[in-house]
């Protein structure tokens, strides 16, 4: 019995002073979790100095690379941003202990030394020569596209000169070390730089003039070719077999294909076909440029048959597939599915058919009409006969 007293006696002791335990290992962890905090915290403090000096020496550089590169800017604006990196840099030193006034003297006279002499530097180098490096055509917004080179801040002007005469002209400056300038083709287009014949015929010459520095460029011509003045017409004619009975097949004239050339030609020469109707002239010299094209086939004084409008841009033709700045060009048939014009379509009577093609050119505004492609078309009196007369000059 006093055995089991004893033992009561000792439980509830030990109930009693479990509570201790527990506390003074609570507070063991928070000491412990206090004591970490304390060093993250004292290691981001001294942590801090470094980041402020930093950031405010990447600040001054920032601040001198767009001094220099953009040359004219908002003075007010880019004070505050060059205090601002200062103020950082100097709070840095501030935390670290290390600021007095000999250093905040130093440092200011610094910051506006390295301000100064980046801009002053760019209206210094800025002065210098700017170069042509090249030309082309920028289709997309119809323009003669010049690339420069020179350094930033240098202003300058471009003029396009056609029989030494300036037509057109854009004024303005390199921003860091290039610059490509846009010149409309419509302010700057004369006359074409090539004849039919592809030979060199006139010239345009870039000129820059930076300061008193000038540089000049002549254009290559085959890129200043935009004023189409020939469109001409050759056809194939398409045969179709019948069978007659005891007479065997029969051939008909059913359809023609025609295709079209535009570009430069010689307007002087009139005679285009052989006694056979085929096409013997100069095809004109195709050109890349921006037209649109309305074509008929007149039959005497009245409209056989009228083509849709087809438009060009940059040789390429909108609605039919066929690059004219490739060559010949095959018009669309009568039908979506075939390329043919059938007869029923246009076909009048034997007699004169002529192809009228009018070119209304994008960049210069004007309208040609090239009505030489005319032919005679035999297909009635071809119906009856076995030998089958070939189209004919009219």
């Amino acid at each position: 019995m006093s055995g089991l007293l004893e033992r009561s006696r000792k439980d509830a002791d030990n109930a009693m002073n479990q509570p201790e335990e527990v506390k003074e290992e609570a507070e063991n962890n928070n000491q412990k979790e206090m004591s970490s905090v304390q060093e993250l915290s004292s290691e981001s403090v001294q942590g801090l100095p470094m980041g402020l000096q930093i950031g405010g020496i990447v600040g001054l550089l920032l601040v001198a690379i767009l001094l220099f590169y953009f040359k004219n800017v908002n003075y007010f604006l880019f004070a505050i941003l060059l205090l601002g990196s200062w103020g950082a840099y100097a709070a840095g030193e501030n935390m670290a202990g290390r600021l007095n006034r000999q250093k905040i003297g130093a440092t200011l006279v610094v910051w506006i030394l390295v301000a100064v002499g980046a801009n002053g530097a760019s209206f210094l180098i800025g002065t210098s020569k700017v170069t042509v490096g090249g030309v082309s055509i920028d289709g997309t917004n119809d323009a003669l596209a010049v690339k420069l080179y020179g350094t930033s801040g240098t202003d300058f002007t471009v003029d396009v000169l056609f029989g030494g005469e300036s037509r057109c002209s854009v004024t303005d400056s390199i921003a860091i070390n290039t610059k490509t300038v846009n010149l409309p083709l419509s302010d700057c287009f004369v006359d074409n730089s090539q004849n039919y014949l592809g030979e060199n015929a006139s010239f345009y010459t870039l000129r820059a003039t930076s300061g008193e520095n000038i540089d000049e460029w002549v254009v290559e011509p085959r890129l200043m070719n935009h004023q189409a003045n020939a469109g001409l017409v050759k056809i194939t004619e398409v045969m179709k077999s019948e069978n007659n009975g005891d007479d065997g097949l029969k051939q008909t004239n059913d359809a023609m294909t025609v295709e079209l050339a535009v570009g430069i030609g010689d307007e002087s020469v009139v005679n285009i076909y052989n006694n056979t109707g085929s096409f013997t002239a100069r095809a004109p010299l195709t050109i890349n440029t921006d037209y649109t094209l309305n074509i008929k086939i007149l039959f005497g004084s009245n409209t056989a048959y009228t083509y849709s409008a087809i438009n060009v841009n940059n040789g390429l033709s909108t609605g039919i597939v066929g690059d004219f700045s490739m060559g010949w060009v095959t018009l669309p048939g009568s039908s979506a599915t075939s390329s043919d014009l059938t007869r029923n379509a246009f076909y009048q009577e034997d007699g004169c058919y002529t192809f009228e093609v009018t070119i209304v050119n994008e960049i210069t505004g004007q309208t040609i009409v090239d009505d030489r492609s005319s032919l005679e078309l035999f297909w009635e009196e071809n119906d009856n006969r076995d030998d089958k007369k070939k189209p004919q000059p009219c």
